[in-house]
């Protein structure tokens, strides 16, 4: 009876410890959320109107399409892959890789090569279990986003469109919603389909009583899209690295704040 006493304290040393570990994780995960969703729906601000921008361009109808626009039979993809660095972070990775699963399948399938580049060290596990070209990986962009970085990797991308090197770029990404849910999204980052913004969406069409101005465009529609398609791709990818970010934080901080109500329970249970 001695020696199990013994073996059941020494079990509740080990669990308080665990316990320690996992609150302190869910603390640092929470202030580390909380500080980029602040920046996610800072940055969503600018994303919005750079979206209604590009609608009110799109009804304007250009003669001519810009070289992000370019529509081309699709031999080559590049698919860009948020996920984290690190595990601890419940279904997040799980998630983030089941599509970026499907969406690989569908375009083999389709006789399409894929290329990745990967943003976090899952994303390159991925590629490599793949099989599959293995283009670049940052490991520091979802950990501390800047927008200099993000700003690089967009301007890499575009200029491997532009020149053909690809043919359609595929985002995959978690979206961040609430603490409590968030959506794994995959969306065509290039090229841009200026047709999608062109057609109202369902809060446009609800909403009847928002005036829609005819705008006259100088230079011209051509011109300004040369100037702001770039810059709202560069946006978009931008909001996605944020969001996917705050969306790991907030998965590690619920995976953190359950193994420590287990280890409580553990822990009461022991005693």
């Amino acid at each position: 009876m001695g020696r199990n006493s013994k073996a059941v304290k020494a079990k509740i040393s080990s669990v308080k410890s665990t316990k320690k570990i996992t609150r302190s994780m869910q603390m640092i995960s929470a202030a580390k959320m909380q500080k980029t969703v602040s920046q996610s729906s800072a940055s969503r601000s600018y994303t919005d109107d750079a979206d209604q921008l590009l609608k009110d361009l799109a009804r304007s109808k250009p003669s001519r399409p810009h070289a992000l626009m370019k529509n081309r039979k699709v031999k080559n993809e590049l698919m860009i892959i948020l996920s984290s660095n690190r595990g601890l972070c419940g279904s997040f990775n799980a998630n983030v890789l089941n599509v970026a699963e499907s969406e690989v399948e569908k375009s083999l399938a389709a006789d399409v090569n894929v290329n990745i580049i990967a943003v976090g060290k899952n994303s390159a596990k991925f590629a490599a279990k793949r099989g599959l070209n293995l283009v670049s990986i940052y490991e520091k962009l979802n950990e501390n986003p800047e927008f200099a970085v993000a700003k690089s990797i967009t301007d890499e991308v575009m200029a491997d469109f532009k020149s053909e090197k690809y043919d359609k770029v595929t985002l995959v990404y978690t979206k961040y919603i609430t603490s409590l849910r968030q959506e794994v999204e995959a969306v065509q980052l290039l090229p841009v389909n200026i047709d999608d913004y062109a057609t109202d969406t369902e809060s446009d069409v609800e909403n009847t009583e928002v005036f829609r101005p005819e705008f006259v465009l100088e230079p011209n529609a051509a011109s300004l899209l040369s100037y702001v398609l770039p810059k709202i791709t560069e946006a978009k990818f931008f909001q996605a690295v944020l969001d996917s970010a705050a969306s790991e934080h907030s998965s590690r901080m619920i995976a953190m704040k359950n193994a420590t109500d287990a280890a409580t329970d553990m822990i009461d249970s022991l005693t």
